[in-house]
């Protein structure tokens, strides 16, 4: 509860972060749990929405990794923008990356 009021405070005096950037590389896993994302992808609502934020011309890569570590190491090296993930592999990723 702590931790989602932190997250939420901690949002709201944030402003809109900003980059330039033409591709954002998804990473998922294997598996019929990312039906969702496949249909996203294929119906290109991600780049819809892009672009009614107005970046226009967002082109999506996804990448499919074979393991929770795989995609952690993604992460970190920068390989990645987003990456779909169990509970586990993102506990993992922010015990890495804290402080």
């Amino acid at each position: 509860m702590a931790i989602g009021a932190a997250m939420l405070l901690g949002c709201l005096g944030v402003p809109d972060a900003r980059a330039e950037t033409g591709t954002v590389r998804i990473a998922q896993q294997y598996g019929m749990i990312y039906l969702p994302l496949h249909v996203a992808v294929d119906k290109k609502l991600i780049e819809k929405h892009a672009a009614a934020l107005g970046l226009a011309g967002l082109k999506v890569e996804m990448l499919q990794l074979a393991s929770g570590a795989a995609v952690n190491d993604a992460i970190l090296s920068g390989s990645i923008d987003v990456a779909t993930v169990g509970a586990t592999v993102l506990l993992t990723i922010w015990d890495k990356t804290r402080g």
